[in-house]
């Protein structure tokens, strides 16, 4: 991996930023040893209003949380279509430190 990007950036209510990872501007493929990773279906990925926070979902669990930026949640659905990330990634849960996203 060779660049790290990013939607949203970290403010003082604590809502998640995304981090993400690319490969000379492609998804990184293929697990890691150890990983610690979830499968997302792609095809039910969406950005919707959850209590007063806007979520990206796949209908199984919340993946990412924006609070009141719809804005970012879009970006965030678009962002993980456009790469076609099917795992999301978490290195020392709970409350992981670090969270990426692969194919």
């Amino acid at each position: 991996m060779n660049r790290i990007c990013y939607v949203g950036r970290p403010d003082p209510t604590n809502h998640q930023l995304m981090m993400y990872l690319t490969v000379n501007g492609t998804s990184p493929a293929g697990a890691f040893a150890g990983e610690d990773a979830i499968s997302v279906d792609l095809s039910k990925v969406v950005a919707q209003q959850s209590g007063g926070s806007w979520i990206v979902t796949d209908t199984s669990s919340i993946m990412l949380n924006f609070g009141i930026s719809e804005a970012n949640a879009r970006r965030a659905v678009w962002i993980i279509k456009k790469y076609g990330f099917t795992h999301q990634c978490f290195v020392g849960r709970p409350h992981a430190p670090m969270m990426y996203f692969r194919k």
